[in-house]
């Protein structure tokens, strides 16, 4: 620690020493100043949970369907396997990435298990 660094530490820690305050500071050294208990808690990563599907596998299915569509075509795509909100999900990103943002209409039909697609622009 500089000279300088030493002078301004020396007097934080007695204004923070007059004050009725708990605190613990470890410097560059390794020197503790303070009461105070500290208790070092290691986080551990929860693991990430089984893909339902292989990556890609959803895309590779819906894209034969809107791929070549052009504007003013209506595509319909039975859910399949997939969940039909993920998949309409997974058809919108899709569509707004090669199409741009507001070019399609979608609409989840649960009663007949279909996607149905409006490409507007």
């Amino acid at each position: 620690m500089l000279d300088i660094q030493k002078i301004a530490f020396d007097k934080a820690l007695k204004l923070i020493n007059s004050l009725p305050v708990q605190y613990k500071i470890i410097d560059d050294d390794g020197n503790e100043y303070g009461e105070l208990e500290v208790k070092i808690i290691k986080r551990t990563k929860k693991p990430r949970s089984e893909r339902q599907f292989k990556f890609g596998e959803q895309k590779a299915y819906y894209l034969p369907y809107i791929k070549d569509m052009q504007v003013g075509d209506i595509a319909i795509i039975p859910f399949d396997k997939y969940v039909g909100e993920h998949l309409r999900g997974g058809v919108a990103a899709w569509a707004c990435k090669y199409w741009g943002t507001g070019s399609h209409v979608s609409t989840c039909n649960q009663e007949k298990q279909i996607i149905e697609v409006l490409r507007i622009a």
